[in-house]
């Protein structure tokens, strides 16, 4: 700081304590008077309706590690409210899922891929058909793993029973193909 800033501080600080001594700047608060009587209560306004969710049910589930062609087990689900009247668990591999239109999340990883060695996952149906774009495959030789993701909006037509399919490219026997950290997530939109 130079001289010229440090003596006009000092002449600001002094007029500030000038202004103060007379009175100017300062807040003159008198003693509080005594409380006044509470007047009547209102009338109550009038009910609103709460907001709506656009989610009817929802069901979430992980699944076991897979290193073997087939179904992938459900390891941990959730389904909200439950029981709901549009997911029913079906047996180990399986859930139920009435008409509707879903909005869907599904993810995992391909792990332990080689030069003769591929794999795939996908969502599917009891015809084992992938529902939508929910398909993941990691070619052989295309790198060792890869993770997955996919968020979609879906119409089921019918009853439909879904469950995570696994497919292995190359001999099962002599992979190190594993699947893992597979996670779906589906929502029952409201219509």
């Amino acid at each position: 700081m130079s001289s010229y800033d440090e003596c006009k501080l000092r002449e600001d600080l002094k007029l500030r304590k000038k202004i103060l001594s007379l009175g100017i700047g300062r807040s003159i608060v008198g003693p509080t008077g005594p409380r006044g009587e509470q007047g009547p209560r209102g009338e109550q306004g009038p009910r609103e309706e709460s907001a709506t969710s656009s989610t009817e049910s929802i069901f979430f589930s992980s699944y076991d590690e897979g290193s073997e062609i087939g179904k992938l087990l459900l390891a941990d689900s959730w389904i909200l409210p439950n029981p709901s009247e549009y997911f029913i668990p079906i047996d180990e591999y399986e859930v139920e899922v009435q008409p509707g239109v879903y909005e869907m999340s599904f993810s995992g990883l391909i792990n332990g891929v080689d030069e003769t060695h591929g794999a795939e996952f996908y969502l599917a149906n009891e015809n084992n058909s992938a529902i939508k774009d929910l398909h993941f495959k990691l070619e052989s030789g295309n790198g060792k793993q890869m993770p997955f993701s996919k968020h979609i909006e879906f119409r089921f037509e019918d009853v439909t029973n879904l469950h995570v399919e696994m497919n292995i490219t190359g001999e099962e026997n002599s992979s190190n193909i594993k699947i893992l950290d597979v996670v779906s997530l589906l929502k029952k939109i409201k219509e």
